[in-house]
């Protein structure tokens, strides 16, 4: 996923409606590269994005410290966005923020978080209503694109099909993708986000083959629990010597 903010002069948000900036969703890609490299050349606006890959979002949702769901690692990169922008100097007068779950909660939120900006809003379809949230989702989508049809693999030791259409998990193409390269025992590669609905329902289907695999230290019996503790206990107290 992509998270992008953009700022530019109060004065200067309408002309880029007029200059043809809107929801990323009801642009072309051709257009939309087109007025990102428009961005690029204005001195009047500024980005930037935040990179959450696959990975990392199961990491957050599967993690046994911090478990962590999809809004509020969105919050996180949506906030961190706005603190790398006022690092720099920039003085934020007005925030618009495309709605994240409970607006009236989330906006709340960044009243307490950046108590400096005078104007914050928070609501559905900002991205359709407000010129500047419309640049942000050219932004976010343009490098989302980009980056989906390069996509990073840190499976370098096989070779990857790479016909995975436009990477969301609803699609024909991506659902295929993932049977293609769904491993028994591995399951999938560290590109796809292992808690959406399609990727644990092929997970968890028998008929795909996936080995199930039982942990010896939860298994229940008093005897498997008595055998872990002794073999955790002699890792710990081997001895080590250093010269």
């Amino acid at each position: 996923m992509i998270y992008a903010c953009a700022y530019c002069p109060v004065d200067k948000q309408e002309a880029y409606r007029k200059r043809g900036y809107r929801d990323s969703k009801d642009v072309k890609p051709a257009e939309r590269d087109r007025l990102f490299a428009a961005l690029l050349e204005d001195p009047d606006v500024g980005f930037r994005s935040r990179i959450v890959s696959a990975e990392e979002i199961s990491n957050a949702n599967y993690s046994h410290t911090e478990n962590r769901n999809l809004n509020e690692v969105s919050y996180d990169a949506a906030t961190g966005l706005n603190r790398d922008v006022l690092a720099t100097g920039i003085n934020l007068a007005e925030l618009y923020v495309d709605a994240l779950g409970n607006c009236a909660t989330y906006r709340a939120t960044l009243q307490r978080l950046f108590p400096g900006i005078c104007t914050i809003v928070v609501e559905s379809k900002a991205d359709v209503n407000y010129p500047i949230v419309s640049v942000a989702s050219i932004v976010a989508k343009t490098l989302r694109d980009g980056i989906t049809k390069n996509l990073p693999f840190k499976e370098c030791y096989i070779t990857i099909n790479r016909n995975y259409g436009n990477g969301y998990p609803s699609t024909p193409a991506v659902k295929d993708w993932l049977m293609r390269n769904l491993d028994p025992v591995f399951g999938l590669l560290s590109a796809v986000q292992f808690n959406w609905g399609p990727v644990k329902k092929a997970l968890a289907d028998p008929k795909n083959g996936v080995k199930r695999v039982t942990w010896e230290h939860t298994m229940g019996t008093p005897e498997h629990k008595n055998k872990m503790q002794t073999k955790t206990k002699s890792i710990f107290e081997t001895p080590v010597v250093t010269r």
